[in-house]
């Protein structure tokens, strides 16, 4: 005889397998729709949520001007999962047999309210769609298998590619015709089978015995059912992928009211039946790919919501933030084992830290995210900084410029293969929206295709239009991107700024920008030597932590994982609001540079409108990284500080008279645009007559434009030969109809 605890054990399990028929079906769906509630009227009678639904979904379809008009519900599958969990199960399971069911139901129930709209759906052959929000009971893409064929799933990823909606054939009406003979009786039928499909193409098999050998059979395609159609690609998100992995990725199939309900580059939670492509269901292929047929999605709209912070975490988060020395701890836990680098590190915690993100009433909007761009010699650790990232960065994605092309950072559309079909791919900016991109040789890409970045980095959009395929992609992406100079090492002779392969138009889009150089002195010496010593104690635990784990005053660094959940805080946290006093501090700043330029007769410019939004973002970071609802003074000075440092980097003292912030806003300075502007005249007035403008003549002529300016010949020469080539190759001001003789 069986025990107590076996008879209990029984009932439970015959509990968690309740057997359903169709009965116990229709009446426990049709309860949960007329009465599920989550709120309450006035006198505190439940409202039913579904019902109420349904009674707006046909008030919607009367105003529709389509004939027969489209109408859906949604339910929620975790509405569902409360009301009866075995329901749930039954229909995960069972898709096909429960989901016709459903329908039904929400049809008769449609009856009651409205008995004319829903005879003329019948005699259309058009029903009422039953669309299922996804539960939060998720599975992995990569865990995608057989295991799950023909029942419903829920997936999160990112969507990479989609096409444009086109019309889809579900049935098709057959005929049969005798060639050559006409008024035969036709006979007709609707196919494929109950729970199969067509994917891209109508086959119909050739043993389908519904005409005699001496009848034709056709289609015929104005009384065969077709529903709006459009494909999508969703990816596994890389934080997802698991090292040295491809990510996975599976195809999307939305139907009718679930059109453009997604765009690529979002994040999403989407529930579906999974299928098999198979175009030929009574003759299957062997080998076939999945897809997920949609009946529901849901945008996932926080940029961290896949990284949760538990009440223990956020205490420990609050606790590092009373530290003074917060943000020299958070500088100093970005990759610990590189010995020094500390401007470089600052940068990249500015860069994940971030602004404010504003929105002015007119509509206008202000970026929030900081660029950062950090240009190096070989062997100066660019790449390690990189994958210092990867541990922190609360969503990354990685692209090399060497390999990559301007659409496929940004977007790109493309002919789908084997067809018409149109494709809107996203590359790795958009992909990592709400997160950071880092570009790695961004001096390797083409000119042109760096020029894609330009919307990016500033209005945080991607604008696509091609091939009647418009679309504005989000792409609010931070980019720190690396690069190396023209000659692999930088000239001390030559300008720093002429040794970075890229236009003034990117260039000017960087918040820091700073240069890495192998040197040899005594820092390099102790470098080597903590290279080495870090190295040899990796083996011996308390070695190694001696070197790296003291962190900043002997407090101890911050760990990878606490310090990307502290990230996540601060951006989703934390929006500092500006101190009258630190408000002062940067307008008298600001004053101060633009006097000075005003006192140079505007011959330098030491300050532009790009500037003052990234004194402000850079601030604003500052104040995030103390989890600092205000930003005061000192996050100001800070922000001054580092700003002065990237330019003291390329050679640009704003302290100096010498200086010019136009090198980097336009490529060229305001005195080398005023001798431009002297080379042009010179040209014009030795052309005045005819002919073409001498060299030497140029030469003789500016020699005396710049007396009094204490310049050596060398240098004025190297003056005008620069202004020359500038006129010519890159303006189009001036050519060379003979060698060494230049006219307009």
């Amino acid at each position: 005889m069986p025990t107590e605890t076996q008879s209990q054990d029984n009932n439970t399990e015959k509990e968690a397998n309740k057997v359903y028929s169709n009965e116990d079906i229709e009446k426990i769906f049709r309860e949960f729709l007329q009465s599920f509630s989550e709120k309450r009227d006035k006198n505190g009678k439940p409202i039913p949520k579904y019902m109420k639904e349904l009674e707006k979904a046909i008030e919607k379809a009367k105003k529709d001007k389509r004939q027969p008009p489209g109408i859906s519900i949604t339910i929620s599958m975790a509405d569902l999962e409360k009301y009866d969990q075995d329901l749930a199960k039954l229909l995960k399971n069972n898709p096909y047999t429960i989901l016709p069911i459903f329908e039904n139901i929400v049809m008769d129930l449609a009856k009651e309210i409205d008995p004319s709209l829903v005879e003329r759906l019948l005699l259309n052959n058009k029903k009422i769609r039953i669309w299922i929000l996804p539960s939060k009971d998720v599975i992995k893409l990569r865990d995608i298998g057989v295991d799950y064929l023909n029942k419903i799933v829920t997936i999160e990823g990112m969507i990479i590619q989609q096409t444009s909606p086109f019309s889809h054939i579900l049935k098709v009406f057959l005929y049969c015709v005798s060639e050559g003979e006409k008024g035969e009786d036709t006979y007709t039928t609707f196919y494929p089978p109950e729970g199969m499909e067509f994917y891209d193409k109508v086959k119909l098999p050739k043993d389908l015995s519904i005409c005699n050998p001496r009848h034709k059979m056709k289609i015929d395609e104005s009384q065969s059912i077709r529903v709006d159609w459009q494909k999508a690609v969703i990816q596994e998100t890389p934080e997802d992928v698991p090292p040295g992995q491809i990510p996975r990725q599976l195809e999307l199939i939305f139907e009718d009211d679930l059109i453009d309900t997604v765009r690529p580059g979002d994040r999403i939670r989407v529930l579906g039946i999974l299928k098999l492509k198979n175009e030929l269901w009574y003759s299957p292929k062997a080998n076939s790919d999945f897809y997920l047929k949609v009946l529901g999605v849901e945008q996932i709209e926080s940029s961290f919501e896949e990284a949760k912070i538990s009440e223990e975490d956020e205490e420990k988060i609050k606790e590092l933030a009373k530290d003074p020395d917060i943000i020299d701890r958070i500088i100093s836990s970005i990759a610990p084992s590189l010995y020094g680098l500390r401007d470089i590190k600052e940068a990249t915690a500015l860069s994940l830290f971030g602004g404010n993100d504003y929105e002015f009433p007119d509509g206008t909007k202000k970026r929030g995210n900081i660029h950062t761009l950090i240009i190096g010699e070989p062997a100066t650790a660019k790449s390690q900084i990189a994958l210092a990232i990867r541990k922190i960065a609360p969503r990354v994605v990685f692209a090399n410029g060497k390999g990559s092309t301007g659409v496929g950072l940004t977007a790109s559309v493309t002919k789908e293969k084997n067809s018409d079909i149109w494709v809107l791919n996203v590359g790795a900016v958009v992909l990592a929206n709400g997160g950071v991109a880092v570009i790695d040789e961004i001096d390797k890409m083409n000119k042109d295709d760096r020029a894609y970045l330009n919307e990016a980095m500033e209005q945080q959009t991607i604008s696509v239009n091609k091939a009647n395929i418009h679309a504005v992609l989000k792409a609010k992406t931070t980019i720190i991107a690396f690069g190396n100079p023209k000659g692999g090492r930088f000239d001390p002779d030559t300008d720093i700024l002429d040794q970075i392969n890229l236009e003034p138009t990117i260039l000017s889009r960087f918040d820091l920008i700073f240069t890495l150089k192998e040197t040899y002195d005594e820092e390099t010496e102790k470098k080597f030597e903590f290279i080495i010593k870090t190295r040899t104690a990796v083996t011996n635990k308390d070695k190694i932590d001696a070197y790296i784990i003291p962190g900043i005053n002997g407090k101890g660094l911050i760990p990878s994982d606490l310090l990307k959940k502290y990230i996540i805080y601060a951006r989703t946290r934390i929006t500092p609001k500006w101190e009258d006093e630190a408000t002062k501090y940067l307008i008298d700043f600001v004053k101060e540079l633009a006097q000075k330029s005003r006192q140079l007769n505007g011959l330098r410019r030491l300050i532009t409108a790009r500037q003052i939004d990234g004194f402000m973002r850079l601030s604003e970071a500052y104040a995030r990284m103390r989890l600092s609802d205000k930003v005061t003074v000192e996050d100001v000075k800070r922000a001054i500080d580092i700003f002065k440092r990237s330019l003291r980097s390329l050679r640009i003292d704003i302290d100096s008279e010498n200086a010019d912030i136009d090198r980097i806003m336009a490529g060229v300075s305001e005195e080398e645009r005023n001798i431009e502007r002297i080379v042009l005249n010179i040209i014009d007035e030795l052309t005045a007559n005819g002919g073409c403008a001498k060299y030497s003549d140029i030469l003789t002529q500016f020699e005396r434009a710049m007396e009094g300016r204490n310049l050596d010949s060398r240098t004025i020469t190297e003056m005008l030969d620069k202004a020359l080539k500038r006129l010519k190759d890159e303006k189009g001001y001036i050519y060379e109809p003979h060698d060494k003789c230049y006219k307009k």
